[in-house]
């Protein structure tokens, strides 16, 4: 009732439509035929917070931003896949450009990169195992 009395006053400014939002949830929630019956298929939704929201957000908050979540994940998921596949599409064309010898090149450099950033890790993982008094220690330079 309130919604439709104020909506038009309401959904001319953000907390008008948080509101609008909050309504048109709570009313989905409360239907005919009492509170929703707790089965499987009526699961509660889990998302994560966005950054900074955890200690400011209300229980029922917390509860629609998990909806939305759930909402717009397919989503951006399909869009994300999109998006790679467009990456992989431009990289596929910019490297036809290029003549044999060329490519030759970037695959060697790509190779000697990649071997680089092996050796980065590994020594990273001994580095990791290497116990406390085993590691060596900075001296300070005679003064």
């Amino acid at each position: 009732m309130i919604r439709v009395t104020f909506s038009w006053m309401l959904s001319w400014t953000a907390a008008g439509t948080i509101l609008l939002c909050l309504a048109d949830w709570e009313h989905s929630l409360v239907a005919a035929d009492g509170p929703p019956k707790t089965t499987k298929e009526s699961k509660t939704p889990k998302g994560r917070l966005p950054p900074y929201y955890a200690h400011v957000v209300t229980k029922q908050q917390r509860e629609i931003i998990y909806l939305i979540q759930e909402e717009y994940r397919p989503k951006i998921e399909a869009a994300r896949a999109r998006l790679e596949s467009l990456i992989k599409e431009e990289k596929e064309k910019i490297f036809a450009v290029l003549d044999e010898d060329q490519k030759k090149q970037i695959e060697a450099s790509q190779a000697a990169a990649k071997g680089k950033k092996s050796e980065q890790k590994t020594s990273r993982q001994k580095a990791a195992e290497t116990p406390p008094d085993e590691m060596p220690t900075l001296s300070k330079p005679d003064e």
